[in-house]
């Protein structure tokens, strides 16, 4: 893939491998299972948003997706006010091993948002749902 038209992006809600909104089914190419160290997911609502936290980890994909989706996806996101979009290093497990790759990723920055609830262990449900 030419990378002057596809990007790398970390998932970690609907947008994951398998979700109703999985990129893969988006034209997303599926990299491997990835983390983003000093970052913690919390559940928000029925779903889930990842703040900068030191020493916290958060687990995802990475996907390899073409830039005509980021409009798509910075307007569902809500780009710029409920959730960021930031480039991260991200540790990636890929079909060579491991690596550290730079990827765009959504932090969940609306104001005033309470994130009390931190997702533990694997606490995924069917549909990108969170348990409670």
């Amino acid at each position: 893939m030419d990378e002057s038209t596809h990007s790398y992006i970390f998932v970690y809600g609907i947008l994951r491998k398998g979700y109703s909104y999985g990129l893969e089914k988006q034209g997303g190419e599926y990299i491997g299972p990835a983390r983003v160290e000093d970052a913690k997911l919390y559940h928000i609502g029925w779903g889930v948003g990842m703040r900068h936290e030191p020493g916290k980890l958060a687990k995802g994909d990475l996907f390899r997706i073409p830039n005509s989706l980021w409009e798509h996806l910075d307007a569902i996101e809500g780009n710029g006010v409920v959730y960021t979009r930031e480039i991260v290093n991200v540790k990636a497990c890929t079909s060579t091993g491991i690596e550290v790759i730079p990827a765009w990723a959504y932090f969940h920055t609306y104001p005033g948002m309470r994130h009390s609830h931190p997702v533990e262990g694997e606490e995924w449900i069917q549909e990108g749902r969170f348990a409670a």
